[in-house]
């Protein structure tokens, strides 16, 4: 199977979607998204383009994403989550698990599946900042 179909099988899953509303909503006929999602077969770039798109992913923002990071230019921030993620990328490694620490045990989430799901990834970031002990 396809790396990318695999990827895209998986998003549709996430977002809770059929195959056959996917081939609804992008055209494509039921057989030919189930043949590509199953490795079967490759698709036109128009027809990922359509999936993604009707997945609100947008090749061309990705793209464009992965050539900044390249080249080396900074992105304006989108969003606060953007915008704190970007200052902790740059924060030195303590103060950026500081602020973490200080932000997720304020946050209480109970039976919230959105906040549990964002203090996860919030706390897999933490977890992956290298920091250094000095004796």
């Amino acid at each position: 199977m396809s790396r990318v179909a695999a990827l895209v099988d998986t998003v549709i899953r996430l977002k809770r979607a059929s195959q056959s509303e996917m081939a609804e909503k992008t055209g494509i006929h039921p057989s030919n998204l189930s043949k590509f999602l199953n490795g079967e077969t490759d698709i036109r770039i128009s027809s990922l383009e359509k999936i993604l798109e009707t997945l609100d992913i947008s090749l061309e923002q990705v793209l464009e994403s992965e050539i900044e990071k390249l080249i080396g230019k900074r992105k304006e921030a989108k969003s606060v989550g953007h915008a704190i993620e970007l200052l902790l990328r740059e924060a030195d490694p303590i103060s950026a698990k500081t602020f973490i620490d200080s932000l997720s045990s304020r946050v209480k989430p109970k039976t919230n599946k959105s906040l549990v799901s964002a203090l996860d990834v919030v706390n897999d970031f933490k977890s992956k900042i290298k920091t250094v002990r000095r004796n």
